[in-house]
């Protein structure tokens, strides 16, 4: 059964308006989509950027919380196959911007470039390849990754 966790939806309320004013596309999934045979694992948010031709994946985390194995697994798999996979909250969904260089930062908060000024299409190609392996990534895997026991 799933438990209540009115701070993680508090988390996920502020990370799906900032996405969806940004022209993306954002489906939830749910954590009881293994009962109807969908993997465990899968991340919080499904996101498509059409105007990008780009799409990634969010696993919603809050400061303290942790991967579980099966959302360890399937960031691995989104590695394996060059999907961003992104994990954190509000501030990790801003640094991700950033680093698509479609923002910049301004103290606590960022600003949005118009969108004449974002990089061209191509240029998102191989951005899951780069996002795995980006200081960014690291930092969020380590705030709130999934930590095998020695």
């Amino acid at each position: 059964m799933k438990r209540n966790r009115p701070e993680h939806d508090l988390e996920r309320n502020q990370v799906c308006p900032f996405f969806s004013g940004l022209g993306i596309d954002i489906y939830p999934t749910s954590a009881r989509n293994h009962v109807i045979g969908i993997r465990k694992g899968v991340a919080d948010l499904i996101c498509f950027w059409p105007k990008l031709g780009f799409h990634f994946y969010f696993e919603v985390k809050m400061e303290g919380k942790r991967q579980t194995k099966e959302q360890y697994d399937f960031e691995l798999s989104c590695i394996a196959t060059g999907v961003p996979y992104v994990l954190g909250g509000i501030d990790e969904a801003m640094d991700f911007v950033v680093f698509l260089e479609l923002a910049e930062r301004v103290g606590p908060t960022i600003r949005v470039k118009p969108r004449n000024k974002w990089p061209i299409k191509d240029s998102f190609v191989d951005i899951g390849n780069e996002w795995s392996q980006s200081n960014q990534r690291n930092e969020n895997f380590l705030r709130f990754g999934y930590r095998k026991a020695a």
